[in-house]
């Protein structure tokens, strides 16, 4: 993961210094650099799992100190997906393994829906 990590990276630093880059790609390094690498960035690429990606939930709301938002939920797995894109790019991922993976993002923002939802309803009653 550290090596993928470390190409999406730099595919998002040579697009923004050709002026193709977002703004969002500063995030996005800052989140894998953050939360990403220091959780699961000694993980093989193709050994992300559910519950690894559950371990990463737990790590950012720990790193943080309170459950993400939507939209923090929103940057992250966009960060998550660079990674999984530039393994594709590079042959480390089949396209029909990224679709897996991509599924796994997915199911990371609604476990941290039902982490956020659970903690306003906690509050209420």
């Amino acid at each position: 993961m550290k090596h993928v990590a470390a190409l999406a990276i730099e595919r998002m630093g040579d697009e923004f210094a050709i002026g193709q880059g977002k703004v969002s790609y500063e995030t996005y390094i800052r989140i894998i650099n953050d939360f990403i690498l220091p959780t699961i960035g000694r993980r093989e690429i193709t050994s992300i799992t559910p519950t690894v990606i559950d371990q990463l939930d737990k790590k950012r709301i720990e790193i943080m100190g309170k459950a993400p938002t939507k939209s923090t939920m929103l940057k992250h797995n966009a960060a998550l997906n660079r990674i999984f894109d530039e393994a594709v790019i590079h042959g480390f991922l089949t396209q029909d393994e990224r679709h897996h993976y991509k599924s796994l993002s997915c199911l990371n923002f609604s476990l941290s829906s039902l982490i956020v939802t659970a903690t306003i309803f906690r509050g209420c009653c």
